[in-house]
C-alpha cells in the first residue's frame, strides 16, 4: 500500500474515531445485554427444572431440562442440567443408556465436577450391578480409587472390585486386592469382611481347606453380628461339604432365624442326617 493511501486511511480513522468508538461501544452492549438475558433466561429455566423435581413432576422437568439444552447450548452451567437429566432419566424412566450418557457428558465438561464422586461411584455400582458389564465396571471401581484414594469407602470399593474380578474368574488378582487391603487397614470391621471375601474365592475355587482356616478366626471372634452371620452361613456349607455334619450342625444352629429360616436349616440337617444313615441291606436271592 502506498504511503499516501496510508496516510489517508489514517485521517479518515482519526476524523471518525468518536464515531467508531460509539459503534464499538453500541455493540458491546448490545452483545453484553443479549448474553446477560440469555444467562437470566437460562438460569430461569433451570429453577422452574428444580422447582418441577421438587413438586413430583419429573416428566415436565426432563422436558424443561431438554429445552434449556436446545435453546442455550452454550450456559455455563450445563453441567448442572445433565446431571439433573441423568438422575431423572434413571431414578423416574428407567432410562440406563442415557442417563449413563448425560452422567458421562457432566465428567465431559469438567472432570473436576462437584458431582464427579458420585457419578463415577454410581456408574461403577450400575456397569457392576445392573448393566453387568463387569470389565467397565473394574475401569471404573480403579478410576474412584485413584482419583478418591482418602474417601472412607475406598475399601468397600476396593472390595467391589475384587468382587469383580472373581466375576472376570481372576481369582488370583481379587486374592491380592484383598490380602493387600487386609494388610493395609487398622479398620477390624473391614479386615474381616476383607477376610470372609477372601475365604468366599476359596469356597468357589473347592479349596475347602484354606476357606475353613481363612473362616475360623471371623468366626470365633467376629467385629460385629453382620460378620458372623455371613462367615456362619458360609462355614456351615464348608462344614457339610466336608461331612463334618455335628459341627456343621451346631454353626447352623447359631445363625439367627431372621438370616436363615427355622425351616430351612431343619431342611439342612434332615439331609445331613439322611446322608449318615446305613444303607438299607439288600436281601440276596
Amino acid at each position: 500500500m502506498k504511503p499516501a493511501t496510508i496516510n489517508k486511511l489514517l485521517r479518515f480513522l482519526l476524523g471518525h474515531l468518536r464515531f467508531l468508538t460509539a459503534v464499538l461501544a453500541l455493540i458491546f452492549a448490545c452483545t453484553f445485554v443479549f448474553v446477560t438475558l440469555n444467562v437470566k433466561n437460562a438460569n430461569a429455566l433451570f429453577q422452574q427444572a428444580q422447582e418441577e423435581m421438587g413438586t413430583g413432576q419429573p416428566d415436565e422437568a426432563l422436558e424443561t431440562l431438554q429445552r434449556l439444552e436446545r435453546e442455550f447450548p452454550a450456559w455455563g452451567r450445563m453441567e448442572e442440567a445433565f446431571y439433573l437429566q441423568g438422575n431423572i432419566l434413571y431414578f423416574h424412566k428407567n432410562d440406563i443408556p442415557n442417563a449413563i450418557e448425560r452422567w458421562e457428558r457432566v465428567l465431559k465438561i469438567n472432570p473436576a465436577s462437584p458431582h464427579g464422586y458420585t457419578i463415577r461411584v454410581r456408574l461403577a455400582e450400575i456397569y457392576q450391578d445392573v448393566v453387568g458389564d463387569t470389565a467397565e465396571a473394574v475401569r471404573q471401581w480403579k478410576s474412584v480409587i485413584r482419583l478418591y484414594p482418602k474417601d472412607p469407602e475406598v475399601p468397600r470399593f476396593r472390595m467391589n472390585l475384587a468382587d469383580c474380578y472373581v466375576k472376570l474368574d481372576q481369582y488370583e488378582v481379587a486374592l491380592l486386592e484383598l490380602k493387600n487391603l487386609i494388610r493395609q487397614t487398622s479398620d477390624e470391621h473391614i479386615r474381616q469382611q476383607a477376610t470372609i471375601h477372601v475365604a468366599a474365592i476359596y469356597y468357589l475355587r473347592k479349596s475347602y481347606k484354606e476357606a475353613r482356616a481363612t473362616l475360623e478366626p471371623v468366626v470365633e471372634h467376629p467385629h460385629c453380628a453382620d460378620c458372623r452371620n455371613t462367615a456362619l452361613l458360609i462355614y456351615s456349607d464348608i462344614l457339610e461339604i466336608q461331612e463334618d455334619y455335628d459341627k456343621a450342625v451346631d454353626i447352623l444352629g447359631q445363625i439367627p432365624d431372621n438370616i436363615l429360616s427355622q425351616q430351612k436349616k431343619q431342611e439342612r440337617i434332615d439331609g445331613m442326617r439322611r446322608k449318615t444313615l446305613p444303607e438299607p441291606s439288600r436281601s440276596g436271592r
